[in-house]
């Protein structure tokens, strides 16, 4: 047991690891549209949820994060034999000085493709703005200049956002898998010489 432990710990502290850049939202269940676009229009009615979650409660700067988001059937399988969803969302969320803001609009596209089983496809578009807010910047000695900081070009920096994703479901499950910031790209801290990984945006994938 011992050794399956070390060889676990081994295993696991070799893996590279990045925190997360999308929002993270509670009760998936009730918000799994904004995880897959692929999921609206699922249970066939116009969904709207609104949700703000804050973390880290006491701390200075703890994380806080808003969204509304909502999606609704345009074309229903009576008239066409499929199900055509758009709908869409936006959001804010803070961390201390940074700032990351979206909005989305979706289209999801259903098929039958055998008895009593469906195939989900659908997309989000939309853009993105991070922001630094510098006079919440507290450094240790007033007579410094940080030129990351002070010199900054991200203090305001807008990019196209888009996130894909698909659903195999049916009444009694669902199967889903959905890429995050599709169009992952850089930005720009003010200093070329910084690493370049330290500054871009990354694909995230969902199961």
């Amino acid at each position: 047991m011992k050794k399956l432990c070390f060889i676990l710990t081994l295993f696991i502290s070799s893996i590279s690891l990045k925190a997360q850049q999308v929002p993270m939202v509670s009760e998936f269940m009730l918000n799994d549209f904004i995880y897959n676009p692929a999921m609206g229009g699922k249970n066939g009615i116009p969904v709207v949820n609104i949700g703000y979650r804050t973390q880290w409660v006491g701390f200075e700067g703890a994380p806080k994060t808003f969204y509304v988001s909502g999606n609704g059937t345009i074309v229903d399988k009576k008239h066409s034999g499929d199900l055509h969803d758009v709908g869409g969302y936006i959001y804010t969320d803070q961390t201390g000085p940074l700032a990351t803001r979206g909005v989305n609009a979706s289209y999801t596209y259903h098929k039958e493709i055998f008895k009593d089983h469906e195939l989900s496809m659908g997309m989000f578009l939309g853009l993105i703005e991070n922001s630094l807010d510098i006079d919440q910047v507290t450094l240790p000695e007033k007579n410094i200049i940080d030129p990351a900081v002070y010199t900054s070009n991200f203090r305001r920096h807008y990019a196209p956002d888009g996130s894909i994703g698909m659903l195999f479901y049916n009444e009694d499950y669902y199967v889903g898998f959905s890429v995050r910031q599709m169009f992952a790209g850089s930005f720009n801290y003010g200093d070329s010489t910084y690493n370049k990984k330290l500054n871009s945006s990354y694909n995230h994938l969902f199961l």
